[in-house]
């Protein structure tokens, strides 16, 4: 394990891979891989750039062990070295062997999500000059100069020059080296997470996690793939809220709530994304979605007519389903951020399930989440939320005094 024993002949050992019987295979694929994470640890790049085209042909590889290994492989280049990754050579041969991978078994599929996560994350640093005003700066802090004051102001005009380059209006750049590559990627990872063996090596919580990543990532030109992914997002999320009712087993429901979850989530990354003129059209569907949603895991905290009878009422036993309000509560979130004072709108109908999430003392998740909402809406709002201040002060005030 140690870094002076990685052989200057590393790709060569990549390659041999392809010439091993299965089973001596394997064996060299797991051996293979703790040699990949001693190279990526030290950050010697000529090793991984010499060995990635191996790599990426591997990929297709007829042993599911081998491609297991190498999109592991390919996932911690994109982490670590993503300069590697991103390199023009490599890059067109490296997104069609992961696209291609993500039809493989659901283990393998589920390391190539993690490597489009890692990717689009890259990219997005690399596009909006990150990395470079980072890199320099440190190595600006870390040098000595005669004229201090002016050279640090000519260094964070050229930083700036390079940040402002490529970006637009909101600080996002423009474009990004996976526009061209964007709507494929994403078609893709759409699919996989529709997959009927998702359940199998956490893939569809990959999936949803890379398309996730993607969406936080896109460039102002991938604009339209991301409103195209949102509307199915949405699709999706009143679909699977109808099949609640078939639901027989802790299992099932279980992978209910999870999927959920995960919708919410994604819905969360696609609202940030979201312009505050394309904002409004779509945010009755938005909030008509996660209000089922709510209700259906949620149940009233007390009886009578009028979210100011519930504020005032006491707490009645409450049915939460794991982690689901959690998520729905950052999405609506986001959907305050998109759309503004407009979301005033919605305040009466969702007071109610507001408060329910507020009491819930015994979700630590779930009642902080409660909170950031509502410090977001009161942000907002402003004099729009008087009318429920005197009901939501007193539910914060029994917050700081429960003892659960």
């Amino acid at each position: 394990d140690k870094k002076d024993d990685q052989p200057t002949d590393w790709p060569k050992y990549a390659e041999h891979l392809e010439h091993c019987v299965d089973d001596v295979r394997r064996v060299a694929s797991d051996v293979h891989r703790g040699l990949v994470q001693n190279v990526l640890v030290s950050k010697k790049n000529p090793l991984v750039e010499s060995a990635m085209p191996v790599i990426i042909e591997l990929l297709r590889d007829e042993s599911p062990a081998v491609r297991d290994t190498v999109a592991w492989t390919i996932g911690r280049v994109c982490e670590t070295l993503p300069e590697v990754a991103l390199h023009e050579a490599y890059l067109v041969p490296l997104l069609t062997g992961l696209v291609e991978g993500l039809s493989s078994e659901p283990r393998v599929a589920a390391n190539i999500c993690w490597a489009f996560s890692s990717l689009a994350e890259s990219a997005y640093d690399a596009a909006s000059g990150r990395k470079f005003f980072y890199s320099n700066q440190l190595s600006f802090k870390s040098s000595s100069c005669n004229n201090e004051i002016y050279f640090k102001y000519l260094f964070l005009t050229i930083s700036y020059l390079v940040l402002s380059e490529n970006s637009g209006h909101n600080g996002e750049p423009r474009t990004y080296i996976l526009s061209q590559y964007f709507n494929v990627i994403t078609e893709r990872l759409l699919a996989t997470s529709s997959r009927p063996d998702g359940g199998q090596h956490n893939l569809r919580n990959a999936a949803y996690s890379a398309l996730m990543a993607l969406m936080r990532s896109a460039a102002q030109d991938c604009y339209c793939e991301v409103q195209r992914v949102t509307l199915i997002v949405l699709e999706r999320l009143e679909s699977i809220i109808g099949l609640e009712h078939q639901i027989v087993s802790h299992q099932d429901r279980a992978q209910f709530n999870d999927l959920q979850s995960l919708l919410c989530g994604t819905l969360q990354s696609v609202l940030r994304k979201i312009s505050k003129e394309d904002a409004p059209v779509i945010s009755d569907k938005v909030m008509l979605a996660l209000m089922s949603m709510f209700r259906t895991t949620t149940t009233p905290v007390a009886e009578g007519s009028g979210d100011q009878s519930v504020i005032n009422g006491e707490t009645d036993k409450t049915k939460f389903s794991d982690g689901v309000q959690e998520d729905a509560l950052l999405a609506v979130s986001a959907l305050v951020e998109a759309v503004g004072e407009s979301f005033v709108k919605y305040v009466n109908d969702f007071m109610p399930i507001l408060v329910i999430c507020l009491r819930n003392h015994r979700e630590t998740q779930v009642c902080m989440n409660a909170v950031g909402l509502l410090g977001d809406m009161c942000r907002v709002l402003n004099k729009n939320l008087l009318p429920h201040c005197d009901g939501l002060i007193t539910i914060l005030d029994g917050n700081f005094t429960s003892t659960l």
